[in-house]
């Protein structure tokens, strides 16, 4: 009863070892504060275009707008209204001057629409930033560009 050395080794064994423990833990967040104290982290350009991305998807699962961008190869009302109120809100900032249509392959243009203004469309693809496009069907694809 009087003898507790056993104890009292164990004790200072697991007292040390977590001392160690939280001593290590401070240093390594004091490290990360001190080394990224000045930088900013923001969305980088593949974060926003993951977003886009998924938008996109989205968009295109809601009711009949696959099939219809793909039957009609345009946009109609309740399709074309509904991109442009979901992709103007959440795009304008961050594209400035985006548009978003249905590239034509046979004659490799862009063509113009009524819910999305692009001064000089139909425009060659060669002078627009494709965000990103999906291959409606062999002929089509429904893209954002600026």
């Amino acid at each position: 009863m009087f003898n507790k050395k056993g104890q009292v080794s164990s004790t200072m064994t697991w007292v040390v070892a977590t001392t160690a423990i939280i001593v290590v833990l401070i240093l390594s967040i004091l490290v990360v504060q001190f080394h990224f104290k000045n930088k900013k982290f923001e969305n980088t350009k593949e974060d926003s275009d993951l977003l886009v991305i998924k938008s996109m998807t989205g968009y295109l699962k809601t009711g009949n707008a696959f099939s219809d961008l793909k039957n009609d190869g345009d946009f109609n009302n309740i399709n074309g209204n509904l991109a442009k109120n979901v992709f103007e809100g959440l795009y304008s900032k961050e594209y400035p001057g985006f548009w978003m249509g249905i590239y034509d392959r046979d004659i490799a243009r862009w063509i113009k629409n009524s819910y999305f203004s692009f001064a000089n469309a139909p425009i060659p693809s060669s002078i627009i930033n494709k965000i990103f496009e999906i291959k409606l069907d062999d002929k089509k694809s429904l893209g954002v560009v600026r």
